[in-house]
């Protein structure tokens, strides 16, 4: 069975602020049926993006707080909902950019050729929740979720419904 590029997608939420202020990614080579690569995904998730390099939200994303104030590269967790908002498109372009040549061989000689996410590949997006004092936590499961919105309630703030896990399946040229 062929392998095929797949990926984790993070988004980093501050508690502090309650906004989404970092993207994170890992591209993956994975054998098996879509359903076994999707598992295993998922139980990466919970953890390799204490990993992975951050990056910044996209400079075209910022929020306005009802009292005015701009925050650029930030996003609300409610647009990680939205296809049309292409949160990860930079992001998923410079994984793309980082992937490593692999060799081709060609009779004697060895081609080193540049790899590129499938136009159509699995991916899954976990939304890490960061307290104030440095600790983190994926939100993966429905308990991860109530401990969210614990924590939003807590701090007198709604939490933007099931952002846990946004599981799809998104192109490389227009992902989520």
């Amino acid at each position: 069975m062929q392998a095929s590029l797949t990926a984790n997608l993070w988004a980093f939420f501050d508690a502090g602020c309650g906004l989404i202020y970092a993207l994170a990614g890992r591209v993956y080579n994975l054998q098996g049926p879509e359903s076994d690569q999707h598992s295993l995904l998922a139980a990466l998730s919970s953890t390799d993006h204490q990993t992975v390099k951050r990056y910044e939200v996209p400079e075209r994303f910022q929020v306005t707080t009802l009292d005015g104030e701009i925050f650029d590269r930030t996003l609300t967790p409610e647009v990680l909902h939205d296809p049309s908002a292409q949160v990860f498109s930079e992001l998923l372009q410079t994984l793309e950019l980082e992937l490593p040549p692999r060799p081709v061989l060609s009779g004697a000689d060895v081609i080193m050729e540049r790899q590129h996410l499938p136009e159509m590949m699995s991916c899954v997006t976990t939304m890490v929740y960061e307290c104030d004092d440095g600790s983190s936590r994926a939100i993966c499961s429905d308990d991860d979720l109530a401990w969210a919105v614990q924590q939003e309630r807590q701090r007198g703030r709604g939490f933007a419904g099931d952002v846990s896990r946004l599981d799809k399946t998104t192109s490389a040229g227009s992902p989520t």
